[in-house]
C-alpha cells in the first residue's frame, strides 16, 4: 500500500459509537491522562507575513526574473545558547534541527523500527528526530508504541534550557503555534524538512480546477515544479504527491506561484519560506494576499499560455 495522509473529506453514514469497555482500553492511558506530552505553551500564528505589492499580467515575466535573479536567503534556524546532551537522528534528514539543542549528535541510517529501537537503546539519547516524509512518520509511532514514548509530530523548530526539549509546532489548521514537552525519554519528534524543489514552483488550487492544463502549460513554460493545495487534492483534482502545506510537503523555492488558492494557515506554513511568493486570485480579499510579495487580481483561465 502507499503511505499517504488521511484526506479531510469524509463519507455520510451511521456514525457508530464505541465506549472504553468495547474496545477494552485503560482509562488510564485516555484522554490528557493518558497522554505522554504536554502543551506548554500557544500563541496565534503570525509568521510568513509579507507586503504585497498588486501589479498586471503583463508584469509577471519581469517579477519572476527579477526574483530569480536575488540571492536567495539561507533559512535560519535558531539555536538554543544551552543544549541536551545527546540527540539521535534518524537518516540525516533531521540533522539541522538537531544542530540547533545538542552538540552530541548520533546517527541511525537505518529507517526501520527495529533498527531505530536497537540504536534508542545503545545511544541512550535525550531525543530522537525523524524526518517528514510518509515512512518516518509511520515507523516513528510503530516505535512510540512499542516503547511507550511521547511523539510530537510536524515541528517547525525546537528549544531547550538544557534539560527538557520542547518541541514548537502548527496546531489548529496553523492558526496556532503550540510549544510542547514530553513526560517520557526520550523525547521523539519528527521535524518539518524542505523538500527539493526547482527554483520555481506553480501550485494549483481548488479555484483553478477548471484551468488545469492551462496551468501545467504556464509551469512548464518557466520549467516549473507544480504543487497543489489541500484542497486540489482531497477533491481529486491533483495527486497528494503535489500537496504543500501542513499535511503535505514543504518547499522553500526561490519563487512559489499561488494560482487559485486561498491561503488557508494551514498552506502558508508550506511554503512560507519561499524567496518570493506571488499569488493569482480574482478576490482581492483572499488571505493569500496577506503572506505574498506580489499579488494578481484575476481569473487564471483569463490567461492563455501563461499571458494575458
Amino acid at each position: 500500500n502507499t503511505l499517504r495522509l488521511p484526506s479531510i473529506r469524509s463519507k455520510i453514514g451511521e456514525v457508530k459509537i464505541l465506549s472504553a469497555d468495547d474496545i477494552k482500553a485503560d482509562l488510564q492511558k485516555c484522554g490528557l491522562a493518558g497522554s505522554p506530552t504536554r502543551v506548554v505553551e500557544t500563541k496565534e500564528n503570525t509568521s510568513g507575513r509579507r507586503k504585497c505589492e498588486f501589479i498586471s499580467f503583463d508584469r509577471l515575466d519581469e517579477v519572476i526574473k527579477n526574483s530569480l535573479n536575488k540571492t536567495k536567503q539561507k533559512i535560519q534556524i535558531t539555536h538554543t545558547e544551552k543544549k541536551i546532551s545527546k540527540v539521535l537522528c534518524v537518516t540525516k534528514a533531521p540533522i539541522e534541527y538537531a544542530k540547533t539543542v545538542s552538540d552530541n549528535i548520533a546517527f541511525c541510517d537505518n529507517n526501520d523500527v527495529d533498527a531505530v529501537i536497537g540504536a534508542i537503546k545503545n545511544e541512550n539519547p535525550d531525543a530522537v528526530l525523524f524526518g517528514s516524509d510518509s515512512i518516518s512518520k509511520r515507523v516513528s509511532a510503530l516505535i512510540a508504541a512499542k516503547l511507550d514514548l511521547g511523539l510530537c509530530a510536524d515541528c517547525t523548530a525546537l528549544q531547550t534550557d538544557g534539560e527538557t526539549l520542547y518541541m514548537i509546532r502548527p496546531a489548529l489548521s496553523g492558526s496556532v503555534i503550540a510549544k510542547i514537552k514530553s513526560l517520557t525519554k526520550p523525547a521523539m519528534a519528527t521535524v518539518r524538512t524542505n523538500k527539493n524543489s526547482s527554483d520555481i514552483v506553480v501550485s494549483a488550487g481548488y479555484g483553478a480546477k477548471n484551468c488545469l492544463e492551462s496551468i501545467k502549460a504556464f509551469a512548464d513554460r518557466y520549467g516549473a515544479q507544480l504543487g497543489a493545495s489541500r484542497k486540489a487534492v482531497d477533491n481529486d483534482i491533483l495527486p497528494y504527491e503535489l500537496q504543500v502545506g501542513l499535511t503535505g510537503k514543504t518547499v522553500s523555492p526561490s519563487v512559489y506561484i499561488a494560482i487559485g488558492i486561498s491561503g488557508a494557515v494551514h498552506h502558508i506554513v508550506g511554503m512560507d519560506k519561499a524567496g518570493t511568493v506571488i499569488a493569482i486570485n480574482p478576490d482581492k480579499g483572499a488571505p493569500i494576499f496577506d503572506y505574498a510579495d506580489y499579488g494578481i487580481i484575476e481569473n487564471f483561465h483569463n490567461i492563455s499560455g501563461g499571458k494575458k
